[in-house]
Order: structure tokens, then C-alpha cells, then sequence
């Protein structure tokens, strides 16, 4: 829409109907931006890994050196922020330790005794992991530290976002 001014200048304004397309585009664009930035947000289960501890009281859960063992870390493309870890059915005298990759001393995370029936990690900021990296649970460094013969399981939560979104899991 075009106004002539009485000083000879002019003046193109949009009309209703230009105003109205260009809104339209603009919330649609935004529409789609926000549902790909909510969908890429979810709150997975760890998958859970099972053992037993064996006559020493030695336990490894989610080692990569053993053909057995549940993957607990992101697939390829992903990060995940760990946001709770719980090992079941620890005594009170049990012990194990939280691992990111297999268990050295520049791996070690956190250290989870027994009581209440089992120990549980809630990291305050989480624990990211990336492709590649994953979760181990267990005892070889702290020398037989579980209940010789006894079941044990670990679970959890995580959010995953694809790896492009990493910025969605930091607080």
C-alpha cells in the first residue's frame, strides 16, 4: 500500500493481507523450529545390566572387554546426560564404583555404598556422554568389595538428545 505525503515523499507500507502472509510464514518457521527442538529431548531407562558377584566378591558391570555385557552408554549420533544410576540389593557393607569407560583411576566418577537396600547416584549437573563413551560399574579397584554369591542389577535414567543438540542438557 502506497500513501503520498503532502512533503512529495513515499511511503509503501504492507497491506492487511501482505501483513497477515508474513506472519503466517514466520509463526509456521517458528512452529517447526520449536517441535524439532522439543522432539530432540528424551528421557530414556538405562538399560539394565545384571551380575553376580563371584566367589572373590568381584563384579563388572557394563564392561566393554566382556562379550556379555549390556552397552550402557549412547548410541552413534547421540549424547546423553545421566541423570540417576541405582545398584540394587547392596548390604550395608557393599561397595562399588562408577566408571566413565573401563575402571581405572582417571575414569572413576563416584562410589556407591549399601544400605536401604542399594545406592543410588543423582549427579547434581549430570553426567554427559557422548558416542563412544559409556557407563562401568564395578569393583576391580576396590578389591572384593561385594557380597561373594549375591545378584546384583543396575538401572537408571538418562536424557538423550541427538549430538547436534547437546546444548538442550546443559544447565
Amino acid at each position: 500500500m502506497e500513501f503520498e505525503l503532502k512533503l512529495g515523499a513515499k511511503l509503501d507500507l504492507l497491506t492487511r493481507g501482505e501483513l497477515a502472509d508474513e506472519l503466517a510464514t514466520a509463526q509456521k518457521r517458528w512452529m517447526q523450529q520449536s517441535h524439532t527442538w522439543q522432539l530432540g529431548k528424551k528421557r530414556l531407562s538405562l538399560p539394565v545390566a545384571r551380575g553376580t558377584a563371584d566367589v572373590g566378591g568381584n563384579l563388572s558391570l557394563g564392561s566393554q572387554q566382556a562379550a556379555d555385557q549390556v552397552l550402557l552408554g549412547p548410541r552413534q549420533g547421540f549424547v546423553w546426560k545421566v541423570v540417576r544410576i541405582s545398584f540394587a540389593t547392596m548390604a550395608a557393607s557393599d561397595t562399588i564404583a562408577i566408571y566413565k569407560g573401563e575402571p581405572n583411576a582417571a575414569r572413576f566418577v563416584a562410589q556407591l555404598g549399601g544400605g536401604a537396600g542399594g545406592g543410588t547416584y543423582n549427579p547434581s549437573r549430570g553426567l554427559m556422554l557422548k558416542a563412544g563413551d559409556y557407563l562401568v560399574l564395578s569393583t576391580e579397584l576396590l578389591a572384593g568389595s561385594l557380597t561373594a554369591g549375591d545378584a546384583y542389577a543396575v538401572s537408571g535414567e538418562v536424557d538423550e538428545v541427538p549430538a547436534e543438540m547437546i546444548g538442550k542438557l546443559i544447565d
